[in-house]
């Protein structure tokens, strides 16, 4: 069966003071999600292992974005970067640090 979202009650991992774990064998990797009656997503780990909080397509390994402005943490290379986006513009700064 289903739950008010859609989603199979199956998919459930736990549940725990109004917080959702939601898993999935699907390319969805795992979803966390909150709220009184009706839950919203809140972070998401992708199947190709990058964290989201307030995204459910993170660009880099971790971002958290608010109102289509993100910071995320990611690396070319072993080059480590810290990345800064506003307006949904793909990078509007960053910092790398090159060995």
């Amino acid at each position: 069966s289903q739950d008010g979202n859609g989603v199979d009650r199956a998919s459930y991992l736990g549940m725990q003071g109004g917080v959702t774990f939601l898993g999935s064998t699907s390319d969805t990797g795992m979803v966390f999600q909150s709220g009184d009656g009706s839950a919203t997503e809140k972070m998401r780990l992708t199947a190709t292992g990058r964290l989201g909080i307030g995204t459910t397509s993170p660009d880099h390994i971790f971002e958290v974005e608010d109102n289509n402005s993100s910071i995320g943490v990611s690396r070319t290379g072993s080059n480590a970067q810290l990345l800064f986006k506003s307006n949904s513009v793909s990078s509007c700064g960053q910092l790398q640090v090159s060995e």
